[in-house]
């Protein structure tokens, strides 16, 4: 795809994004309001969100695309393997980060929204727990469209993401026609994140098979290359969790005042 093309579908994507974001918290407010489960449903969904943008979109792409484009212009063998080496020890990390946290969601909710009451905390533990699969699913989705950017198939990597406020969007509009209490469509609301990483990780699953049929499951082995990759993925991770830390530190400010964090 040409430069002039593969601009216009990023900057589409990026577009649609964020009119959809925008729609979305539009529903949020509909249909949550402000109040104790919107408290606890908000702060929660702060932790697989800024997770996804650390990891997923920020930490990736920079050190994958340059590496694996390397290895291909020397081998394409060693670079299909790097590839699917990668991950592998990406979803097995992964793997042990979820259950980290759906053991640990109390400590998680003391430590970064402490000030919420205990109603409210009772319900973010409960959300947290429901909604932490969206890590999962859309940060392997992002590395998959690392893996497509740099072979230039950039149209499903840069559109899949939209994914995740759609699904959202239409868990909102089912919501609003439900009887359910606040504290019920927060759990909707939480398994609905929760699944959408899920559908994003399918759409692009779905295109890498089509552009690239080699790609399979391994088991998880962390070559040399490997380390390389998360090395060089370290520090642009650590970046893009700069504008995150400040979110996560506004949502613990705010959880301090009733209401303040749905505000």
């Amino acid at each position: 795809m040409s430069l002039a093309g593969s601009s216009l579908i990023a900057v589409i994507s990026a577009a649609g994004s964020r009119i959809l974001g925008f729609v979305r918290d539009l529903l949020f407010a509909s249909v949550l309001g402000a109040g104790p489960a919107a408290d606890a449903f908000l702060a929660a969904f702060r932790i697989p969100g800024a997770v996804r943008r650390i990891v997923g979109e920020g930490g990736l792409n920079p050190a994958f695309v340059p590496l694996y484009a390397r290895l291909k212009a020397e081998n394409v063998q060693i670079a299909r393997s790097f590839a699917q080496d990668a991950f592998s020890a990406l979803a097995l990390g992964l793997a042990l980060v979820m259950a980290l946290v759906e053991m640990f969601a109390a400590l998680a909710a003391l430590l970064l929204f402490p000030g919420l009451a205990t109603e409210s905390t009772d319900l973010a533990i409960l959300y947290l727990r429901l909604a932490f699969p969206l890590t999962v699913g859309a940060t392997l989705a992002a590395y998959l469209s690392a893996l497509l950017n740099a072979d230039r198939k950039v149209a499903a990597a840069a559109l899949a993401p939209l994914a995740v406020n759609l699904v959202l969007i239409v868990c909102l509009v089912w919501i609003r026609r439900q009887d359910f209490s606040s504290s019920e469509k927060g759990i909707w609301l939480s398994l609905a994140a929760g699944a959408s990483g899920f559908v994003h990780l399918a759409l692009v699953s779905l295109a890498l098979r089509r552009a690239m049929p080699w790609f399979r499951w391994r088991r998880p082995v962390l070559s040399p290359m490997v380390h390389n990759f998360l090395r060089l993925a370290a520090p642009t991770t650590i970046a893009a969790g700069a504008a995150q830390v400040f979110i996560l530190a506004g949502t613990f400010a705010a959880s301090f005042l009733p209401s303040a964090v749905s505000w």
